[in-house]
């Protein structure tokens, strides 16, 4: 049975909270275990599934809006599908704090951080997260002298553990003028294509690894960072040096899986206070179309929603208690405007959920 450690909580945004948990070495295929977060609002409380999830070990919890000076409680259950066995590790608990000034702040510059690199200067590319722990390389690791034999291990791609590196996350970033430098020695010639970047608060990169751009063939290995900008303690972005590997390196091996989703943030454009909490958390990117999940929380008076984009087709609308509503009846969609059929005071400090696609060479 797999061993949980280091259950904790990892990171606190200004709008969720990262988890994080690591294994104890282990030789067992953690394929056959399913890693099953649950969280509780009291200690005692019922605990709702969050997510069911197979070889990862983060997960970004979004905050419920409005919920002040609440506390959460999250467990982990490691769950054999095999044999059906069942360990529960936990709780461990966070209290949000109050959204005070500097909260906010904090908040506004991680929007438009995000919103200046997805739709003025930033590139898209994948970070894949080097391995410290997990199942161990049977191919190339000698666990007697805890080392690894092979430097070019397509198992483990030089980690010791199988695999080499964690699933791909998705990013925006925007690099300075990439160093080129070309330098003969006896050795022949040696190409320099560095670069420094800065990106945003999610996820936490660290030295070793590995950052792939979506266009191009170039691969880069983080070796420093060189700083996270904070505001009196919340990271609002971060600077990262990286180093091109030589091509024909064994990290170009690492498959990139079919990604469709790309992270970002885009709030509500009223600074500091108002519509603060409006933020679209994932947007699904197809072949020909983007599918849009967005939170809109009435904190004026009035029964309006603007979408971000003129959606292709029918849209979906969820009240706060995730009953959806009928078109016509309930709500009326003009354009790029949604109308819903309930009074200001109704609507007062209520959270409506719209899916929708819009056309995917539009900006969002």
């Amino acid at each position: 049975m797999l061993e949980i450690h280091n259950f904790r909580i990892s990171e606190h945004f200004t709008t969720h909270t990262l988890i994080t948990w690591e294994i104890k070495p282990t030789f067992e295929d953690v394929s056959n275990y399913l890693f099953e977060l649950l969280r509780a609002d009291s200690a005692n409380g019922e605990y709702t599934l969050l997510a069911s999830l197979s070889d990862q070990y983060i997960y970004l919890d979004e905050f419920p809006i409005g919920s002040r000076l609440a506390t959460y409680y999250y467990k982990i259950q490691v769950r054999n599908i095999i044999t059906g066995d069942t360990v529960m590790y936990g709780p461990i608990w966070f209290r949000q704090g109050l959204d005070d000034e500097n909260i906010a702040i904090a908040r506004e510059i991680i929007r438009r951080n995000d919103l200046v690199l997805k739709n003025y200067i930033g590139q898209p590319a994948f970070v894949f997260q080097k391995r410290t722990f997990g199942e161990k390389c049977t191919a190339c690791y000698d666990p007697i002298k805890e080392v690894v034999l092979k430097s070019q291990c397509d198992i483990c791609f030089r980690t010791g553990y199988k695999g080499g590196y964690f699933n791909p996350i998705p990013i925006w970033y925007s690099a300075q003028s990439d160093t080129e430098q070309v330098m003969l020695n006896e050795m022949g010639k040696h190409e320099n294509a560095d670069k420094l970047i800065w990106t945003g608060v999610f996820p936490i990169i660290h030295p070793g690894d590995i950052i792939v751009p979506a266009q191009g063939r170039d691969r880069y290995r983080v070796v420093s960072v060189q700083g996270r900008t904070a505001l009196r303690g919340k990271n609002v972005r971060q600077m990262l040096a990286l180093k091109a590997l030589p091509y024909g390196d064994v990290e170009f091996k690492i498959p990139i899986p079919n990604i469709t989703t790309f992270p970002t943030y885009i709030l509500g454009n009223e600074y500091p206070y108002k519509r603060i909490d409006n933020y679209t958390y994932l947007s699904e990117y197809t072949t020909d179309r983007i599918f849009i999940t967005q939170k809109y929380k009435f904190l004026v008076k009035e029964n309006t929603i603007e979408l971000y984009d003129t959606p292709i087709g029918i849209i979906e609308v969820f009240d706060e208690d995730n009953n959806q509503l009928t078109d016509g009846a309930d709500y009326t969609l003009v354009g790029k405007t949604v109308t819903i059929n309930r009074t200001c005071d109704e609507l007062y400090n209520n959270i409506y959920t719209l899916k929708y696609f819009v056309e995917q060479r539009q900006e969002i």
